[in-house]
């Protein structure tokens, strides 16, 4: 039992609302440390791949501490995914992007799903078209309580 737990941790990630980072690393130094911890160089290159599809290529030797917030989030998304898990669970995601990066993320986590079969789920208070084109369900709560509906969404073609 104690194994099938371990097993599915291994492949669930989270990413909080607000990037777990350290500050004083460079983009660079955050994905090789964390690459580090889990004992996988072979996803240091998966990192790279994914630093070009978010658009992070030239932060690669900034500090994080002068990165803004929204770019901040784009590395916590590469970290939390360059090992490829299978369930995602994501906090408010969506916030602090501009229109152009949040186009950027959210062609990214498609891409991901599509690529690795994985389940993400998030929350987000957002309501744009662009987020609602990427989910196949919809989940209304009130209160932190009731759950108002549960709607199937129209699923795109890449899910």
């Amino acid at each position: 039992m104690k194994e099938d737990f371990e097993a599915y941790i291994k492949h669930t990630s989270l990413i909080p609302n607000h990037p777990f980072l350290y500050d004083y690393l460079t983009v660079r130094e955050s994905i090789d440390l964390v690459a580090d911890i889990a004992e996988r160089a072979d996803i240091k290159e998966n990192a790279m791949n994914l630093m070009k599809n978010l658009e992070l290529e030239r932060y690669e030797a900034e500090l994080v501490k002068n990165l803004s917030l929204g770019t901040k989030q784009k590395v916590s998304f590469i970290t939390s995914v360059m090992n490829e898990p299978k369930l995602v669970l994501i906090d408010e995601p969506f916030v602090n992007f501009d229109k152009h990066s949040l186009s950027v993320i959210l062609a990214f986590i498609r891409d991901y799903i599509n690529d690795t079969k994985a389940t993400v789920i998030f929350s987000t208070h957002l309501q744009y078209n662009q987020i609602k084109e990427l989910v196949s369900h919809n989940i209304h709560i009130i209160g932190s309580k009731q759950i108002e509906s549960v709607e199937a969404v129209k699923a795109n073609d890449y899910l």
